[in-house]
């Protein structure tokens, strides 16, 4: 596909995912306006690269600056959603433990220059913990049915998502250097989990007012 078709389908499906998200906020729990606010930020955060890669600079730089926001925010959606004791805290203290790794990654081992692999496996590893300890919780409730709760579905599409990404985002940087049939692969198949998760998120979102919000 067409790089700038490809990106122009994956922006109007974030800006989509993030309108319906901002159109149900008054609706949302406190936990669910962090991954609207989030969503908000992914759709400034891809055009910008978007941009930068159709005028062939690099932007590698810009997942430097986002991905430890987005660790930052996904940490605080768990720890709300899942009624962690003092969420508020623990979100603040091991969401800022997230946002320092990232500065020493950068700083230490993976430049500016250089893809940010090493922090985005540390990501993956955070999320699917966050996400079983999630389907946990909801197990060892009898007072609800985890079909019917946003957090349910909201945790299947972050398990989902980096359990089909987790490998790839690993290989990434030095498969896509070599520029060979696998650099193909990963990016198609790195683009396609996007999309999928996005429409994901989306449909819950669009169902939101059958749904118990997140840490309710």
């Amino acid at each position: 596909m067409d790089f700038n078709v490809a990106f122009l389908l994956y922006e109007s499906l974030l800006f989509f995912t993030a309108a319906i998200a901002i159109f149900r906020w008054k609706l949302q729990s406190e936990s669910d306006k962090w991954i609207t606010i989030l969503l908000s930020l992914t759709v400034l955060q891809e055009g910008v690269a978007g941009l930068l890669r159709t005028f062939s600079i690099s932007n590698l730089y810009t997942y430097h600056f986002y991905t430890p926001i987005e660790v930052f925010f996904i940490i605080n959606y768990f720890a709300r959603a899942t009624r962690i004791n003092h969420a508020s805290r623990f979100g603040l203290f091991f969401g800022s433990i997230a946002v320092i790794l990232s500065i020493l990654n950068t700083v230490f081992i993976q430049k500016l220059s250089q893809f940010n692999s090493y922090y985005l496996l540390l990501e993956g590893i955070i999320i699917i913990c966050f996400s079983l300890f999630s389907f946990y919780k909801l197990l060892i409730r009898e007072d609800i049915t985890p079909k019917n709760m946003a957090v349910f579905w909201i945790t299947c599409c972050f398990l989902f998502y980096w359990c089909l990404t987790f490998v790839s985002l690993g290989m990434y940087a030095p498969v896509i250097a070599a520029k060979g049939v696998l650099s193909i692969i990963i990016n198609s198949s790195l683009y396609y989990s996007n999309m999928l998760f996005y429409i994901a998120i989306a449909i819950v979102f669009l169902r939101y007012k059958k749904l118990v919000p997140s840490g309710e």
